[in-house]
């Protein structure tokens, strides 16, 4: 462990060496002795004491009492006064410096241990608030930047329901301003369309203090509407409870959402009341739909296709190595091809028409359109077959 360093101004050379001594026995290292104020500076900013033992009275156009408030604005190091007189005026002086303590001469080797042990103890503690307050600062500089240029709203309210802050988000969701809203209670900029999602709120933050991602429809300044995602949770700023709410605005995504059920629902009639053969086909040759033509076709049941790992394409074409390079190249190039292949399948009389025994096969003109979807790759494969019996018989005569 490394010794407390002192640095000793005193003017007087044998008063000096004793306080040096005794320092010493102490188990404390003497960094200099000087014996002026401009030099007590000088050593301070050139040896970096942890504390300095400082006469109020020494030599010199600057006093102690001057040259400890100099040290405390330059460095910040503690000083600990030592003088034989000790009146009202001088220690009104002393106050402005912030000594850490005094000691009286002739010094005493106990007092001045426990002055400086007191005096090293207090300088610790004030280091520590002093990191503790910086950490603080830059934490509420995080908190106040985060909360600002958030993208969401964000906005904090006290019990009551009396805004006590809102960033930009707030304005961009809600069209309130600062000036609109802090100061004013939740029922005079009521932004709640729905009374029961306000009443959803106030209920979760009753039973867990926390509500996370509460769907609600607000109300903007303009009259217009949006949808947005609400989560609040219960914190305290100054020993009071408060309510910090983060909003997401998710009008244009569940607009989207509409859309995109409102073509499912058509693609979903259109695809199960076509007449034409059509599935849906994934990369790892699994058909993962398939409408009742297809089935049909193929003389199997929709459920029984998609559970299994049955390639129909693959496993049922004859004589026609395109039909799997085909596929990859759908998967791979996303572009929509188009290509015959002839199939050797059990077709009922419903799905083909007169039938030979001569002849087993199908010409199928097969067309393929990629689906791009962010979870996975699907084929939209329509099937147009050809019953060939009769053109085979044909082309026999």
């Amino acid at each position: 462990m490394e010794k407390v360093k002192i640095l000793i101004v005193e003017d007087e050379a044998i008063i000096a060496m004793e306080i040096e001594s005794q320092l010493q026995s102490l188990g404390y290292e003497v960094t200099s002795i000087v014996d002026t104020g401009e030099r007590a500076i000088q050593k301070t900013e050139v040896d970096k004491p942890d504390i300095i033992l400082m006469d109020i009275r020494i030599k010199g156009e600057i006093d102690g009492i001057d040259t400890a408030e100099v040290i405390r604005n330059r460095f910040g190091i503690p000083v600990i006064f030592s003088t034989a007189y000790l009146d009202h005026g001088r220690i009104e002086r002393a106050k402005v410096t912030m000594p850490f303590g005094y000691v009286l001469k002739p010094i005493q080797e106990r007092d001045l241990k426990v002055t400086l042990e007191m005096a090293l103890y207090v300088e610790k503690i004030e280091k520590e608030k002093q990191q503790i307050n910086q950490k603080l600062q830059e934490s509420e500089k995080k908190y106040r930047l985060a909360f600002h240029t958030s993208p969401d709203a964000v906005n904090i309210n006290r019990l009551d329901g009396l805004y006590v802050d809102i960033n930009e988000g707030f304005t961009r969701l809600t069209g309130f301003t600062r000036e609109d809203s802090i100061g004013k209670l939740s029922t005079e900029i009521d932004i709640w369309a729905i009374p029961e999602d306000r009443k959803r709120l106030v209920e979760g933050l009753n039973k867990s203090s926390y509500v996370e991602n509460l769907e609600s429809k607000f109300r903007c300044k303009d009259g217009s509407f949006k949808t947005a995602l609400m989560s609040a949770s219960i914190i305290e700023i100054g020993g009071e409870s408060h309510i910090l709410s983060v909003t997401r605005d998710i009008t244009a995504r569940k607009e989207i959402e509409e859309e995109l059920k409102v073509s499912q629902l058509i693609f979903s009639q259109q695809f199960y009341q076509s007449s034409t053969s059509m599935c849906l086909y994934n990369p790892d040759g699994i058909i993962a739909k398939a409408n009742p033509k297809f089935c049909e076709m193929f003389g199997v049941e929709e459920e029984d296709i998609v559970k299994s790992t049955y390639n129909i394409f693959q496993d049922q074409a004859i004589k026609d190595g395109r039909v799997i390079p085909h596929l990859e190249k759908l998967f791979n190039e996303k572009k929509s091809v188009c290509w015959k292949v002839f199939f050797d399948l059990d077709v009922s009389s419903s799905s083909t028409g007169t039938r030979t025994e001569k002849s087993g096969k199908l010409e199928l003109e097969v067309f393929g359109y990629p689906i791009l979807d962010d979870r996975k790759n699907l084929l939209f494969v329509v099937l147009q077959h050809y019953d060939i019996t009769n053109r085979n018989q044909a082309d026999e005569d």
